[in-house]
């Protein structure tokens, strides 16, 4: 893993928030909306773009595949993690177990274009995140929900350089509000993706 317990005792957290939440693409707004909260200050688009993706795509995947036979009231738990030097994010599911990477390496080989539309939420999980574990049930014990499934995702951050004085600290400050926009305008267009999606599944 990216961060091992070595590591996190050397990189203290700086934020974390825990989320528990039904099954329902309903409530993927507001994952988006505490995520950008937590991450939005820190990262860059780039790095903020691909984990926001991530999250998105596995919150989705829980709802439609781990928990498609399962009642709405079946809880999905998201615990968010934000270090100096990286950022990890773990979704709990209550689903049957599957082949992580067999799974992957079988997409992968179908399609070799992981950024494709239609069915291959694995992979772009896989292209944009550092690290990625999947931990079935019953062999959890390090998440502390050992009766549930786990996936960890991992993305390590750059290392910030010394602040500067001058006109380039306030370049740099009129810069990362700009971002802070930027990422709000992504956010919004991401719930109402979501929206749309929930309701075109609702009139199928």
């Amino acid at each position: 893993m990216l961060f091992n317990k070595t590591l996190k005792k050397r990189n203290q957290s700086l934020k974390k928030i825990h989320l528990s939440l039904p099954t329902d693409l309903g409530s993927l707004p507001k994952v988006l909306d505490r995520f950008e909260k937590l991450a939005s200050p820190r990262l860059s688009p780039q790095l903020y773009w691909e984990c926001q993706l991530a999250l998105a795509e596995s919150f989705t995947n829980v709802v439609r595949h781990a928990h498609r036979d399962l009642p709405p009231s079946t809880p999905i738990d998201l615990e968010i993690i934000l270090f100096p030097r990286g950022l990890e994010m773990r979704i709990w599911d209550c689903g049957q177990p599957f082949d992580w990477e067999g799974r992957l390496e079988e997409k992968l080989r179908r399609d070799d274009d992981p950024w494709a539309v239609g069915g291959r939420g694995l992979c772009l999980i896989h292209k944009v995140m550092d690290d990625c574990q999947y931990i079935p049930a019953g062999e959890g014990q390090s998440t502390r929900r050992s009766d549930r499934n786990c996936l960890i995702l991992c993305k390590q951050l750059p290392q910030r350089s010394p602040r500067k004085g001058g006109f380039l600290a306030l370049f740099e400050g009129v810069a990362r509000k700009l971002e802070r926009v930027l990422r709000k305008i992504m956010g919004l267009l991401m719930r109402k993706c979501s929206a749309l999606a929930l309701k075109l599944s609702s009139t199928r």
